[in-house]
């Protein structure tokens, strides 16, 4: 491919991960109550997320989601689902206003990275996202070689942005100010995660 489309490429992909939804509620979730530690192990997860969806699109997954309403109508309610049961998850926190920032609450990595991950990978606009984006751009003699590219740049691309988004909350006095409200924040994060998983199903139910 042209150096022209590589730069478009990753244009799109930035604006792709700097636009605000599910994923960065997440993010700034663990990076908040765990420290940029369980932040970025959030990041790296959701950034191999990002990488899954657009291998399977990449390689084929994204005509068979296409020809097949059942299967995308299916992983679409999986994931609206997904959505809701956080909402009420952030919606029931009770707060971590007794979090010392020196213990850094020693949140388990495994959690943060599950985290991360899931909300990735539930959701199937991200295959359909890399669909449009890849299907102008991939013809049917692009090298291996070229196709790894463009899974590594989208993963790359976002582990990148939510690390530097973790990075920037993890400053002492911002921390502080978060964890100070952050049944607030919580209550906020559930609401957006909850609207968003109705409009999942609305889309689903107006289609």
């Amino acid at each position: 491919m042209p150096v022209s489309a590589w730069l478009e490429i990753t244009t799109i992909c930035m604006l792709g991960a700097m636009s605000p939804g599910p994923s960065l509620a997440i993010i700034l979730r663990e990076g908040v109550s765990g420290g940029l530690f369980a932040g970025v192990c959030a990041s790296l997860s959701h950034a191999l997320g990002i990488g899954l969806w657009a291998a399977l699109t990449v390689f084929g997954l994204s005509s068979i989601m296409a020809s097949s309403t059942n299967l995308y109508t299916t992983v679409s309610i999986m994931g609206a689902l997904y959505l809701g049961y956080l909402g009420i998850t952030f919606l029931r926190s009770t707060g971590r206003a007794e979090i010392n920032l020196a213990d850094e609450n020693k949140r388990s990595v495994l959690k943060s990275f599950i985290a991360g991950f899931s909300i990735a990978i539930s959701n199937p606009k991200t295959m359909l996202f890399f669909a449009a984006l890849f299907s102008q751009f991939i013809a049917t003699d692009l090298r291996l070689v070229e196709k790894i590219g463009l899974i590594l740049l989208a993963s790359s691309i976002d582990a990148l942005w939510y690390v530097f988004v973790c990075i920037l909350i993890s400053t002492s006095v911002l921390r502080a100010q978060l964890l100070r409200k952050t049944k607030v924040v919580d209550r906020v994060m559930g609401a957006l995660l909850l609207l968003l998983s109705c409009r999942m199903f609305y889309g689903l139910i107006s289609e």
